[in-house]
């Protein structure tokens, strides 16, 4: 007969010693699932939210336990999580629930530095006894990117580690062609958006990363894989003739006279003529690129005359486009 069967056994841990049913399941080797059907069967009463918090009663659930250690000890969530024996998710979580503003990456590197880490002392673990930075980590007490970063700034050649592409398992497939699950990830980072520390911290990301000329080139690369052309592009492609090529798709580019470069939507063959269309939507805004004028302008000082249309003109007027552009050419 299995613990869980004992009526006595059950009854002592759950009411007498205070255990969960999780707790129950764990000693028991069962699911907590398994612990909930024998309680109905014994008629043994659960406890309701108030009595199980009031049991449970984690130092980290008191606002001024937690501002003492976080703000005025200067501990970070990680060592507060050991000391209270819980996850790092359930600190973080507190926290939020008591407002108390969390510290952002370089000040927490700062809070808390590495210690006792010397160039000798990081050598002989990482080259003589081969331990890999988590491993270094887990001695040191620390993050595995600290480690990371010390071997970069001692000087410390960096182990060349072979890139494994694995495949994701079914339960990975599963989890994201469920809807909840990509549901709860774009209102997770939807909130990730909302703050301006992390806004700022990409936007520097994507501002060194583009100012990378191999970076950049990748980066056009993957966007205008996905480029196809609009509706009133695809309509003004099969009313014009063939010698006006469809290059919006990023393969024609051209740096204009303020520094910014610019892909426009066709281009006549063997001329120095472009063709742009201008989305209702998309130009809406009334920037200097959503001024035609301003944009031909723009061009003829690089040499290259421009014709602009509206996508409304091609989708009411066809053949007073058609006519414009024959002119133009």
């Amino acid at each position: 007969m299995n613990l869980y069967q004992n009526k006595n056994w059950l009854y002592q841990r759950y009411h007498k010693e205070h255990l969960s049913i999780s707790n129950l399941a764990s000693l028991s080797k069962c699911s907590n699932g398994t612990i909930i059907y024998w309680m109905k069967k014994f008629g043994i009463s659960r406890r309701g939210r108030l009595e199980a918090i009031s049991i449970k009663n984690k130092e980290y659930m008191n606002r001024n336990w937690l501002y003492q250690k976080y703000e005025i000890e200067k501990l970070g969530a990680p060592e507060i999580a050991r000391l209270c024996q819980c996850g790092d998710s359930v600190i973080y979580n507190w926290l939020n629930r008591f407002k108390i503003p969390r510290r952002n990456r370089s000040d927490a590197h700062f809070v808390t530095p590495v210690r006792n880490l010397t160039v000798a002392w990081l050598r002989k673990k990482y080259i003589d006894e081969n331990l890999s930075c988590s491993d270094i980590a887990k001695i040191s007490n620390c993050s595995r990117s600290s480690i990371s970063r010390r071997l970069g700034k001692f000087g410390i050649p960096k182990k060349i580690i072979p890139k494994i592409q694995l495949k994701k398992s079914k339960i990975q497939k599963k989890s994201m062609s469920s809807k909840k699950m990509r549901k709860f990830l774009s209102n997770k980072m939807k909130k990730k958006w909302q703050d301006p520390e992390f806004r700022e911290y990409m936007a520097s990301v994507l501002k060194r990363r583009w100012n990378d000329p191999k970076c950049r080139a990748d980066m056009i690369k993957k966007h205008y894989k996905k480029v196809r052309p609009t509706t009133p592009e695809k309509i003004f492609d099969e009313i014009t003739p063939d010698n006006i090529k469809y290059v919006g798709n990023g393969s024609w580019w051209r740096k204009l006279p303020n520094g910014q470069y610019k892909n426009p939507d066709f281009k006549i063959k063997g001329q120095s003529k472009v063709i742009e269309i201008f989305g209702n939507y998309w130009h809406r805004k009334g920037t200097m690129y959503d001024n035609p004028s301003y944009l031909i302008e723009l061009y003829k000082k690089v040499g290259i005359d421009c014709l602009i249309f509206w996508e409304r003109e091609i989708h009411n007027n066809q053949s007073k486009v058609l006519e414009q552009t024959l002119r133009f050419i």
